[in-house]
């Protein structure tokens, strides 16, 4: 099968922690939860990395969300870079779930439970994959810099037909993502 979203570099990073991260509480992606001063302190410490990127990003695509619109524009200061905000790169919207112990939705998603209002995997997973696609097919983008959320990986996993795995990235975590063109996909 060949790859399900279009085999193009791109850099990712999530948000710097939340308010809701320090409480443990699962926000999703119908809650805006503002970054701590610890979350702005991890973006600023990432700029060092920015500078060497290479190449260098075309783009900055955000969420909505100000944990993550916050987080780029900290990593992007003083670069002449155009940001797009992307609000179907949110996180997982938790529904009636939010504000659950994150333990406790995670478990719940990964028996396959839905939350009401919300999404559950799949959903998900398609939603992710059309942003995806629509982001990475765009020819202006050379090597897009998406600043989103922890469990986008999860639905990438998914995607892919990973198995999912009980880790997350930690905040603030920059990924370099290289398409390998002869990877056979499940």
């Amino acid at each position: 099968m060949k790859s399900p979203i279009p085999q193009k570099p791109f850099y990712f990073i999530r948000h710097g922690e939340s308010v809701w991260n320090t409480l443990d509480q699962f926000a999703g992606g119908q809650t805006d939860t503002p970054l701590t001063a610890k979350g702005e302190k991890q973006a600023y410490d990432k700029q060092n990395i920015i500078k060497i990127l290479n190449p260098f990003p075309s783009h900055v695509v955000h969420s909505h969300l100000s944990r993550a619109k916050d987080t780029a524009k900290i990593l992007m200061q003083g670069y002449d870079i155009k940001f797009i905000e992307d609000e179907t790169i949110r996180e997982i919207d938790a529904g009636d779930w939010a504000g659950l112990n994150n333990a406790e939705a995670k478990k719940r998603w990964y028996q396959g439970d839905t939350p009401n209002n919300g999404e559950n995997i799949d959903l998900f997973a398609h939603r992710i994959e059309q942003s995806f696609t629509k982001i990475l097919s765009n020819n202006d983008y050379h090597f897009p810099f998406i600043v989103a959320h922890g469990r986008i990986i999860n639905a990438l996993d998914h995607i892919y037909g990973i198995d999912p795995r009980p880790l997350q990235i930690a905040n603030c975590t920059i990924l370099k993502f290289i398409p390998t063109l002869d990877k056979q996909y499940p």
